[in-house]
């Protein structure tokens, strides 16, 4: 009965967040509590640090009871992207026969040298196993203490009256979803385009974001434009000023990524000057006819 001690009304005991009978001596003068004997090994450990003289205005604490627990993990990064783990310790620390709700307190912590604010706060749930009641905030601030700025990192453990998130069933801890939305740094690996025409790089690690986007323009008279060769054109003044849009508005077409321009080439022009270049060829030939035709003779002339 926690209500009482061994001290009498002198003293209070309690407990805490850790899992601890603490029992504070008011009585005014030391009090020692003896040995303390059990069939229960574990028990018997548990309590045994209660033993001992304790003086007045001091406390003493049994070790943690380990009934009831759940430690999970996850990784986080920070504003460099260097992986941390943090680590959440849930303890049920009380039963309310009146309301029929449980508590739990949730603890979270990282390895040194980091320091969290806010680093606790208490989950209640009902007799159907429902998450009833969560503490405010819902957010710790970590400081890394490795050049990085403090951290924010919210958390949500589902919404009240619901079993979308933490729930309080007659089963054995367990975490069976578990999400964060950081990540480490990479490096650019390729690019790809899709048909708004925005360039997206894909980085290695596994995230993707536009880099960029490829403008169009529209002409009020297309047939204006004049031609540079090459599949260039110029605007004129019969063509209208270009207008600057991106690909599927302002009545411009789209892009089709990851496929091959047809040959957009003049075939007349192309068939002209490869006729050009066969006669010239024939041209040559006819000359290195001839010259061989004049020295055969000049070798011949006795």
């Amino acid at each position: 009965d926690l209500a009482t001690s061994p001290w009498g009304s002198n003293s209070t005991a309690s407990i805490n967040s850790n899992g601890q009978i603490v029992i504070t001596n008011n009585s005014g003068s030391s009090q020692t509590i003896g040995a303390v004997y059990s069939n229960n090994i574990t028990l018997g450990t548990i309590l045994g640090t209660l033993s001992g003289t304790t003086a007045a205005g001091g406390i003493c604490a049994s070790q943690p009871f380990e009934a009831d627990i759940h430690n999970t993990s996850i990784d986080v990064y920070d504003s460099l992207g260097n992986k941390h783990t943090l680590t959440f310790n849930f303890r049920k620390v009380s039963y309310d026969p009146t309301t029929q709700q449980s508590t739990w307190v949730w603890t979270a912590s990282a390895p040194a040298p980091a320091n969290i604010l806010n680093s606790s706060g208490t989950l209640k749930f009902n007799s159907n196993g429902q998450l009833t009641y969560e503490s405010s905030p819902l957010a710790i601030t970590v400081n890394w203490n490795n050049g990085t700025a403090s951290q924010v990192i919210n958390l949500n453990y589902g919404s009240i009256g619901t079993f979308n998130g933490l729930t309080q069933f007659s089963l054995p801890s367990q975490t069976t979803s578990q999400t964060q939305d950081g990540f480490p740094s990479g490096s650019l690996q390729s690019i790809l385009v899709n048909q708004d025409g925005v360039i997206e790089g894909l980085f290695s690690n596994g995230k993707s974001y536009p880099l960029a986007q490829i403008a169009l323009a529209t002409f009020n008279n297309d047939n204006g434009l004049m031609s540079k060769g090459g599949s260039l054109f110029a605007a004129t003044a019969n063509s209208g000023t270009p207008v600057i849009s991106t690909a599927g508005t302002q009545g411009a077409g789209t892009i089709a990524p990851s496929t091959l321009e047809e040959s957009n080439v003049d075939l007349g022009t192309e068939f002209t000057n490869m006729i050009i270049a066969e006669r010239a060829y024939q041209a040559n030939t006819r000359i290195i006819s001839t010259s061989d035709q004049m020295l055969q003779t000049l070798l011949n002339i006795q």
